[in-house]
């Protein structure tokens, strides 16, 4: 058993390593995406833009129809077992309901943009937004297709482990072209609509990341090619349909931003937006480890060791946090300095909102991978109720706070869901699975972030008058040479003997 277990931990470290840089990566080009975003196309268009995506994201769950987690599912316990009968009767069951589910949503946006666009423009703020808005969403509703297809061919990719074309295609090919792009269309002055013409050349980038998905999984299971399909549409509908409801409240997850662009402006949608992706960079983190962890939950539980399963799951939560808090920690210090990098400046409530979503995604962090456990183990109905409960509370709390204290009201709302969600998910794991992400070796991270984060509040008492790009740089390096060190000497005998044979194979 502590064979397989180091096994399973040595997967999880390695693979989550490869993603957790790649997605730092990708964060990173997002910065700068959004920063020439802000600069090129200005707070208006950008906000449009913005807007534009909130709208077609919301209802993006209602096209994948759960299928990207639950393909996911049936790939690896197929792949497990070499049955490639059903590995490609899987792949192609997926495909199958992506694509009608899709193109009925795209036709229904084509039919209801009028609509659409007629409730956000009636606010006289948005008046200058009538003639461009229909087109955006238009051509965003074409976007659709691709990026949902490309989200299941790399779910398919992580099913099987293979974990470097994911990391190419997600988090270097994709966010690198959509920085470039940026670059050539903003500083273009014969552009009509950028907006339009950016989308459109969204669709072309996700396509060709499509190509590259499809030319690695021809490498990776060439087995499949002379395989007879067995599919499994039923099945993989009835295991999806819990997570499409799921997915259809997650929508509403999305209200915020389209509530501050009708009750507010569309050029307050980039303030609120920013400031929530510097709140969420945390989210890299953890999704680096989920991508990594949700299949191994599967083939645990369909091996019946609940004993290593407990174990991973307190292994990779801690691990997860000691990454990730820190990021919320920075987040949490210096939001000024954050969003300033990002072209927001002198905004007190925009580093109020950058607090208050930072402060629900501590909980997201030291709960675990709560979300991935319950579906995994058959338990998708109960992040169904969960995600309900969340979302009725952000909706009735966006409608309440968003006129009175606008985007920091939708911050709370925000911050509020993200807590109820996880604390009802906790709660499940443990009196369901009697399994819990808690340990001493937790609480020992997050008192060596609190820590270096008081080193920081320090150092900005007592020195002032620089400038905030190197305010900004020295903030980083404080916390960071403080948070390692003592990391390391309060670090448990066990993981430190597992990263000194990690760091030895790798040398080798």
């Amino acid at each position: 058993m502590e064979t397989n277990n180091h096994k399973d931990k040595s997967t999880v470290a390695v693979g989550a390593g490869f993603s957790l840089a790649g997605r730092g990566i990708s964060a990173l080009l997002g910065l700068f995406f959004r920063r020439y975003l802000l600069l090129l196309f200005g707070e208006a268009q950008t906000g449009l833009l913005l807007l534009g995506f909130s709208v077609v994201n919301m209802i993006a769950p209602l096209a994948q129809f759960g299928i990207p987690i639950g393909i996911q599912r049936f790939v690896v316990v197929a792949y497990g077992k070499k049955d490639w009968n059903k590995v490609r009767g899987a792949i192609f069951s997926g495909l199958q309901i992506v694509a009608i589910t899709t193109i009925s949503i795209i036709i229904l946006l084509w039919i209801f943009t009028p609509e659409i666009s007629d409730f956000y423009t009636r606010n006289p703020k948005n008046a200058q937004y009538a003639s461009q808005l229909p087109a955006v969403l238009r051509v965003y509703s074409i976007y659709l297709l691709p990026s949902i297809v490309l989200a299941v061919l790399l779910s398919i990719l992580r099913s099987i482990r293979k974990i470097i074309p994911t990391f190419l295609i997600d988090n270097i090919y994709t966010p690198l072209a959509w920085l470039i792009f940026v670059l050539i269309i903003g500083a273009s002055a014969n552009i009509e609509n950028k907006v339009a013409v950016l989308i459109t050349c969204f669709c072309f980038i996700i396509s060709g990341g499509i190509l590259m998905a499809f030319l690695y999984l021809k490498k990776y299971l060439p087995e499949i090619k002379k395989a007879a399909s067995e599919y499994c549409r039923k099945k993989m509908l009835t295991f999806s349909m819990p997570l499409l409801f799921r997915s259809f409240l997650q929508m509403f997850m999305q209200i915020d931003k389209l509530m501050i662009g009708k009750m507010c402006s569309i050029a307050l949608v980039p303030t609120y937006a920013f400031a929530a992706v510097i709140a969420r960079q945390s989210g890299v983190v953890m999704t680096a480890f989920a991508s990594l962890f949700s299949p191994m939950i599967a083939d645990l539980h369909s091996r019946g060791d609940k004993v290593a399963l407990n174990s991973l799951y307190k292994t990779v939560t801690r691990w997860c946090t000691a990454f990730a808090l820190p990021v919320i920690a920075i987040a949490m210090l210096v939001p000024e300095l954050l969003l300033h990098f990002l072209g927001i400046v002198n905004s007190p409530d925009a580093c109020l909102t950058v607090r208050i979503i930072a402060a629900g995604q501590i909980m997201s962090v030291i709960v675990g991978n709560t979300g991935g456990m319950l579906v995994m183990t058959n338990y998708p109905w109960l992040t169904f109720a969960n995600n309900a409960i969340a979302v009725v509370l952000n909706i009735i709390l966006n409608f309440i706070l968003i006129p009175k204290y606008g985007i920091v009201g939708a911050a709370i709302a925000t911050c509020a869901a993200i807590v109820v969600r996880n604390i009802a998910a906790l709660i499940e794991v443990k009196k369901i699975l009697l399994m819990s992400p808690f340990s001493v070796s937790l609480l020992k991270v997050v008192g060596c972030v609190i820590f270096a984060g008081a080193s920081v509040v320090i150092f900005r008492n007592y020195v002032v008058g620089i400038k905030w790009w190197l305010e900004l740089f020295y903030s980083f390096l404080i916390f960071t040479a403080v948070y390692l060190p003592i990391l390391w000497i309060f670090m448990d005998k066990e993981d430190k003997i597992f990263i000194t044979k990690i760091i030895k194979k790798n040398e080798k």
